[in-house]
């Protein structure tokens, strides 16, 4: 059996993605300039125009900040996901990936991966983070091992969402469950395509609270199927 690998807890890693945000010179500096601006406008002498225009701009501008926060500790873009050993970008000027892909894959996975592990290692079959790398990690493996284990999870869930005996000694529900299978199945799939196009593939934890185009491509690039 494979080494396991820990992944952060959610906690530590909320803190990470916290700390992270507040660090950031950009957001530190809006943030004293809006609390500023705020002060000085609810604090009298003020011209009434600044009430109609200035306060409502700051207000917004601390709603932004505030809800940049809430975003950085939910952690909704948060998942493990599959990454290639080269880019998987094409190469026709398009924005998308050589292989099938699903962006809402690896959400589920990443929640209940322990109960997963532990699910898999009753069942005296490879864990969950066995095949997860750092993002800094050049480790791959055959993508026949990944979509076998991935296999393996899917069946757990399956009887779990049936309700077996056997099953709920796991812990999971059967709403939990079908998640996992619908992100199994999924992942499944990109898996087999991978192996077509000659890639070998590792999980790795995806942490990124916004995105455009720029970047989709960077994570493209690197290797990241999504």
């Amino acid at each position: 059996m494979k080494r396991k690998r820990p992944i952060r807890t959610e906690s530590s890693r909320r803190v990470l993605r916290l700390l992270e945000l507040l660090l950031n010179p950009f957001y530190s500096l809006l943030t004293i300039l809006t609390t500023a601006a705020i002060s000085s406008i609810l604090v009298p002498p003020t011209p009434t125009w600044q009430y109609f225009i200035g306060l409502p701009v700051a207000a917004l501008t601390a709603y932004k900040l505030f809800q940049a926060v809430i975003e950085a500790f939910l952690g909704e873009y948060e998942r493990l996901v599959l990454r290639a050993n080269m880019s998987v970008l094409k190469e026709d000027g398009t924005i998308a990936a050589t292989i099938k892909t699903d962006f809402s894959a690896g959400g589920s996975l990443l929640r209940h991966y322990r109960l997963i592990n532990k699910a898999l290692a009753n069942k005296g079959l490879t864990q969950l983070t066995s095949y997860c790398e750092d993002e800094s990690s050049d480790q791959r493996y055959d993508c026949e091992l990944i979509a076998r284990m991935l296999n393996d999870i899917m069946e757990i869930a399956l009887e779990a969402q049936e309700g077996k005996d056997k099953s709920k000694s796991i812990g999971l529900s059967r709403e939990q469950s079908k998640f996992i299978a619908d992100e199994c199945n999924v992942l499944i799939q990109t898996a087999d395509n991978a192996k077509e196009m000659g890639y070998k593939l590792c999980f790795t934890l995806l942490s990124q609270p916004a995105w455009n185009d720029d970047t989709y491509l960077s994570y493209l690039t690197r290797g990241y199927c999504i």
